[in-house]
């Protein structure tokens, strides 16, 4: 089974995106870190502990395999303690570790398994977004940038509503880690930070330009950013996100996209529902009732603990989707055997007609 997927969504605290300044977190490690991230619901603390297969990883990567030495020093590095800062003091700090456990072994599916779980203590960063806030970004996006590329995406995407973003000359270098005696000419940071940029537009939801800012000597002492945020990188094709969670393919994701756009669900949303099913194990037609589910009415009657029985749809698995009429809420699809169609009742219920 395939669990991770270049559509799976990271949500990035702000305390994460400030911790990235200080530090010292490698590529790999720092690769598996928003792995851990795409897999964790931020608004639950009961989802810390994830597990994915090596296998995964690796094509994640696009490498062959990774070796067990490596993996085992890529995850020894995010279970070791990072300098928390204080927002107060500079100078103050405390000194943690990102996680509590990371194994990796062989299950009954004879496949390699990494098991990852964050510190307890360290909860507030990971499950703490709705009250310091996050950034939001697509998983396959990371794998396409390399860490300095990461951290300046970072940081940007912290300020993006700054219009415009001022760095100074020497904050740009902290941020990037290009602080090594390799890139204390300017010029070299110039450099580094133009390829950034060129790779950030390229492969990710933001849009970046930037103005050198120069003194009286002819000297670069900061950078103005202007940060643009294309939100359809992130949402314009629900249907893979779909796809990703419910292990179905593209087109049995299609007609639960459409119910969810009629009902203006964002991605956040649509995931909620659907991790919701795929807890219910006595659901037989699951996407069916995912269709169903995307309801406002049903959804609302089962986070109040309303009584009312769920009813699901019998029947062989939808494959394609042929229409969708806002007006009567229905689906007309193809089935194997007959097509038919699926449509709300008065009391929000779903049904399915065969025709003709």
């Amino acid at each position: 089974m395939k669990v991770l997927s270049e559509y799976n969504i990271i949500e990035k605290s702000n305390s994460l995106v400030l911790l990235d300044k200080y530090a010292e977190i490698e590529e790999a490690p720092y690769i598996l870190l928003d792995i851990y991230l795409s897999l964790i619901n931020p608004r639950e603390k009961n989802t810390k502990t994830v597990k994915f297969p090596k296998s995964d990883y690796e094509d994640l990567k696009n490498i062959k395999r990774v070796k067990p030495s490596t993996l085992e020093k890529d995850l020894q590095k995010l279970m070791i303690s990072v300098k928390l800062p204080d927002p107060n003091d500079e100078e103050a700090f405390r000194m943690k570790p990102l996680f509590s456990e990371c194994s990796c072994k062989k299950e009954s599916d004879g496949q390699y398994w990494i098991t990852m779980i964050c510190e307890e203590e360290m909860n507030d960063y990971f499950f703490n977004i709705s009250k310091i806030g996050y950034i939001k970004y697509r998983l396959g996006m990371m794998r396409k940038l390399n860490l300095t590329s990461r951290l300046l995406y970072n940081e940007l995407h912290s300020h993006k509503y700054k219009k415009p973003y001022y760095l100074s000359i020497d904050e740009l270098a902290k941020i990037m880690k290009l602080t090594t005696k390799n890139f204390k000419n300017t010029k070299e940071i110039m450099r580094k930070l133009r390829e950034s940029v060129d790779s950030i537009n390229d492969n990710t939801n933001l849009k970046v330009s930037f103005k050198k800012l120069i003194n009286g000597n002819k000297e670069i002492t900061g950078i103005d950013f202007n940060i643009v945020v294309d939100e359809n990188q992130i949402d314009e094709d629900l249907s893979m996100i779909i796809s990703s969670l419910m292990n179905i393919s593209y087109e049995e994701a299609e007609p639960i996209t459409k119910a969810a756009q009629l009902n203006k669900l964002d991605d956040d949303d649509v995931s909620e529902r659907i991790n919701y099913i795929l807890g219910k194990s006595n659901v037989k037609n699951k996407i069916g009732y995912a269709i169903r589910i995307m309801s406002d009415e049903l959804w609302n009657k089962i986070k109040n603990n309303d009584n009312n029985k769920d009813s699901y749809i019998d029947g062989e698995v939808v494959t394609a989707e042929k229409s969708f009429t806002k007006e009567y809420n229905e689906a007309i699809i193809n089935s194997s055997e007959k097509k038919y169609k699926l449509y709300a009742d008065e009391d929000g219920k779903m049904r399915k007609e065969y025709l003709d």
